[in-house]
């Protein structure tokens, strides 16, 4: 069993609500503007795992119905937009073992594409015509693009504490699984307790997730973007920030003379940095696991459960 199973697993259990949100995305794969066109069916190569917790949650509460179609799409949007955004930031030329839009078709066209992503999100939500999730994702894309600016603003700043990486985190990773994972309990009309609990698998999974993502950077080949990329883009991730609080003057050196990937993975490993990152992975993925675990029970919790266990080892 791989994450992957456990993603088409997921998959076929919400089928019918999965092509219902497929559907909805297509519609920009037949766009009038090539450009447009072109760089939305490259969205398709993604997990889609938003997407999927949004329609996972529905069922798990018996209720999943067209408003959580509309949010699955909504949420891929937005992720994929801030993707598109990020990888030209951050001069990504792989992203899911592909090459990325602006390596492909320029800068300026995935900056454009990616805004025009942005404005389809918020057509749709304001069809919705709901204040609660209009107000709620709102305030995560708002968050999202915040914390963006902060860990652009913060890049290459050994001594970026802990505090701040996980407010970091918290608001450009966890925010939009926290609001995906609440709102689909919302749209399921489950009562307020369960709606909390939903929210704290949401956010804390959603932590686990992006740590782990900061882990694969350095000890996965198949983590679907170069190795060492954080590294090489001066990016200060939990395994850095681990080994600079063990070690600051050997970290202010790598850092200075720009020292070898190599160098830096076998010095993150003496101080056990990865060790250190796996813990707080395990840490989070708990606390998701707890909150799941006070979710209703229903045939889809197995492999949600199974999915969260995935967080502490996943491929990619």
């Amino acid at each position: 069993m791989t994450l992957s199973n456990t993603i088409e697993r997921l998959t076929e259990m919400v089928s019918i609500d999965w092509d219902a949100t497929q559907t909805i995305l297509n519609h920009d794969h037949q766009h009038k503007l090539q450009l447009i066109q072109a760089i939305c069916n490259q969205r398709s190569k993604g997990k889609q795992l938003r997407s999927l917790l949004v329609l996972s949650i529905g069922h798990l509460f018996h209720a999943c119905n067209e408003t959580h179609h509309q949010l699955a799409a909504i949420v891929e949007v937005i992720h994929y937009a801030t993707l598109l955004h990020d990888d030209v930031i951050d001069q990504a030329v792989k992203r899911h073992n592909k090459p990325t839009a602006w390596t492909t078709h320029g800068n300026k066209a995935s900056i454009l594409v990616g805004d025009y992503m942005f404005s389809r999100a918020f057509r749709w939500i304001s069809e919705l015509k709901d204040p609660i999730i209009i107000q709620s994702l709102a305030q995560a894309t708002q968050l999202i693009v915040e914390g963006e600016v902060e860990q652009h603003q913060v890049k290459g700043l050994l001594s970026l504490d802990e505090e701040t990486y996980f407010t970091i985190i918290h608001a450009k990773t966890a925010e939009l699984f926290r609001q995906t994972c609440m709102l689909g309990a919302y749209a399921a009309h489950a009562s307020p307790t369960l709606q909390q609990h939903a929210e704290a698998f949401g956010l804390n999974i959603g932590i686990a997730f992006q740590l782990q993502d900061d882990l694969l950077d350095y000890v996965s080949a198949d983590s679907g973007k170069s190795t060492g990329q954080d590294w090489s883009e001066g990016k200060v991730t939990y395994p850095l920030i681990v080994a600079y609080r063990k070690d600051p003057q050997t970290m202010k050196r790598f850092f200075k003379n720009k020292e070898s990937f190599d160098d830096v993975l076998h010095f993150l490993k003496t101080v056990n940095a990865f060790k250190d990152t796996q813990e707080k992975i395990n840490h989070y993925t708990d606390l998701a696991l707890d909150a799941l675990n006070q979710l209703p029970d229903h045939d889809i919790k197995q492999p949600l459960l199974e999915l969260t266990e995935w967080m502490r080892h996943r491929e990619y």
